[in-house]
């Protein structure tokens, strides 16, 4: 469960709920959801799983690397 935020819904990428964030109804609605349908929870889940390994540390290191390197050229 998530923000519906739109940098939250770039990282999800699909692979999570996204809820009003000023609405407990919006939250409380989508936790009650997911304590009473499994099937639905484990396809989140799994989907969770999946979208988490496009991400990695040394990725993300290389990538702020060469920004870093990018704008110390173009000083």
């Amino acid at each position: 469960i998530a923000s519906g935020c739109p940098a939250l819904r770039e990282v999800s990428g699909g692979a999570a709920v996204h809820v009003d964030p000023l609405s407990a109804e919006s939250l409380s609605e989508t936790v009650c959801r997911m304590w009473k349908d499994k099937k639905w929870k484990d396809s989140l889940i799994s989907q969770a799983l999946e979208r988490a390994r496009n991400f990695s540390w040394r990725a993300t290191a290389q990538d702020t690397l060469q920004v870093i390197e990018t704008c110390a050229r173009d000083e």
